[in-house]
């Protein structure tokens, strides 16, 4: 049934958020390091002109661009809402099971469990 799926769709984001969380807890660091590092040549490359911002947003806007008018306006945002409209809720479903499972993840100390406790 349907309630089932959005079930299973919270369950499976909150997998995944809480194996994201540890791994965020496990390398943390690093990933900050590299992200600040990457960040870093992104910014360069755009100080030196190999990156341009100007072609990359009319990009975006005319795949935004539904109606073909040449921008991106209220009328887009209707038939994309159209056209999409009905996949929303399986969004939040699994966009809230992701949060919650992070969360978790990042708060509760793990319990480490070892075979001899079996």
């Amino acid at each position: 049934s349907e309630h089932q799926m959005y079930s299973l769709l919270v369950a499976t984001g909150s997998g995944l958020g809480y194996y994201s969380g540890i791994g965020t807890k496990k390398y943390g660091r690093q990933v900050l390091a590299y992200s600040l590092l990457g960040f870093g040549l992104f910014s360069y490359l755009t100080f030196k002109g190999y990156i341009d911002f100007g072609k990359v947003i009319g990009d975006v806007e005319s795949t935004f661009d539904q109606d073909g008018d040449g921008d991106f306006d209220e009328k887009d945002m209707k038939l994309l809402q159209e056209k999409y409209g009905r996949h929303w809720k399986r969004i939040i479903c699994i966009v809230s099971g992701f949060v919650l499972g992070f969360t978790v993840a990042i708060k509760v100390k793990r319990v480490n469990i070892e075979w001899e406790d079996f």
